[in-house]
């Protein structure tokens, strides 16, 4: 019965936003949708997609079990936008994302959240379900940030490939993103925070530390970063994260290996062939056109991602020969660069999916560097888990951060 009555009251909430959807306030801003007259981080469209008050937000939390982790004190209002940015091929491309304004006067400063891996565009935080955008938002816009979420090239909206681990575009699509969001904040009659904060899961913690590094180098349209906190997040490509997927350590592994290979064969024009067995090299690329989602993957994979490689590829990576696949892997990687912001790198101790090695050695590499990089063990938790056990720790940081004085 309890159960019951609380997926009724969860149902309830949700219907009870849903309506409330049609008060959010729209915002009367300039765009340009013609790619002749389009520069990265213009406006394509922005749509109301909701208003959840605070009372709705600490429903959905305690329906997660989540009221410990993240306290909610202020309702926000969601917008979709499409903006302009630019491609693998150099050329313009609208990309979405997801804006959320806190419902209070004072903003505590501004996060960028970048996701995870997904294979579904219709996943991207810009078609925000209680699971996704939703509860993202009620953890940084609740607290009183302005939220804004990147869906990268080829999710959300965009109906390009997606350029899986590809550095420079996710940056990109982050910054362009934030430059978008300026016109946004600006026509709505709000001050744009001072304060420019980043954080993401898994892949967005590669796309987190992309786009510090693009922006650090420099600071497009005044933005500047006061800190950065990647969770679970990729770092060393070449020589961490591809051969820790390659042991099959996650059932993710082959998904994971497979989305890059695609990514990276179709941005840089290298045959799947050289590396995939022919099946694979075959089906590949279908799998990863934005339809299908992790169990239809998952489905077509095999458990163990050695064996969608062919011997000669395998026996040639085990002798460290170079290839262009290697090449580029190191060319995404993030670590021979020097941070000015401060980082800490959140993992768990039991990850499967992306190495505890990673935040390790990408420390000792930027603090190398001169970096002021700090790494935080959330403690015995999976990669999902990860997320759970650093969100609270980094909201604390970040309102430390951005306290009001």
């Amino acid at each position: 019965m309890s159960g019951r009555c609380a997926i009724a009251r969860f149902a309830a909430t949700i219907t009870i936003a849903a309506w409330l959807a049609a008060c959010t306030p729209g915002i009367d801003v300039a765009v340009v949708q013609d790619a002749t007259h389009a520069s990265p981080g213009a406006l394509y469209s922005i749509e109301p997609l909701g208003t959840y008050p605070a009372l709705v937000l600490r429903a959905l939390i305690a329906w997660r079990g989540l009221t410990d982790r993240f306290p909610t004190s202020y309702g926000f209002s969601l917008y979709r936008v499409r903006y302009w940015t630019v491609g693998v091929d150099a050329r313009p491309t609208v990309a979405s994302g997801l804006i959320a304004f806190p419902r209070t006067d004072s903003w505590r400063g501004v996060v960028s959240f970048q996701h995870g891996t997904e294979s579904e565009r219709a996943s991207a935080p810009s078609t925000p379900d209680p699971s996704n955008g939703i509860l993202t938002a009620a953890a940084f816009a609740g607290r009183g940030y302005l939220l804004v979420a990147p869906d990268y090239i080829g999710l959300g909206a965009s109906t390009e490939r997606h350029p899986y681990l590809h550095a420079e575009t996710e940056a990109r699509a982050v910054i362009d993103l934030l430059r978008a969001a300026q016109s946004v904040v600006a026509a709505a009659g709000k001050r744009w925070p001072t304060t420019l904060l980043l954080t993401g899961f898994s892949q967005g913690g590669h796309a987190t530390l992309a786009a510090q590094r693009a922006l650090e180098a420099d600071a497009a349209d005044g933005l500047v970063v006061a800190a950065a906190a990647p969770i679970a997040g990729p770092f060393d490509l070449a020589a961490v994260s591809f051969p820790f997927a390659l042991e099959g350590h996650a059932r993710a592994s082959s998904l994971y290996l497979a989305y890059m290979l695609s990514a990276y064969s179709d941005a840089y024009r290298e045959p799947l062939a050289s590396a995939l067995r022919e099946h694979y090299a075959s089906i590949v690329p279908g799998l990863f056109d934005g339809a299908h989602d992790g169990e239809a993957i998952f489905a077509a994979l095999p458990a163990q991602p050695r064996e969608m490689f062919n011997d000669d590829f395998l026996a040639s990576y085990e002798q460290g020969d170079h290839n262009w696949l290697r090449e580029r892997l190191a060319e995404n990687s993030l670590f021979e660069w020097s941070p000015r912001a401060p980082i800490r790198l959140y993992f768990g101790s039991r990850d499967g999916d992306v190495s505890p090695a990673e935040a390790r050695l990408e420390s000792e590499r930027l603090r190398a560097r001169g970096g002021d990089v700090t790494i935080v063990d959330v403690g015995d938790v999976d990669h999902e888990g990860s997320v759970l056990a650093a969100a609270p720790l980094l909201l604390a940081w970040f309102d430390a951060l951005t306290e009001r004085r």
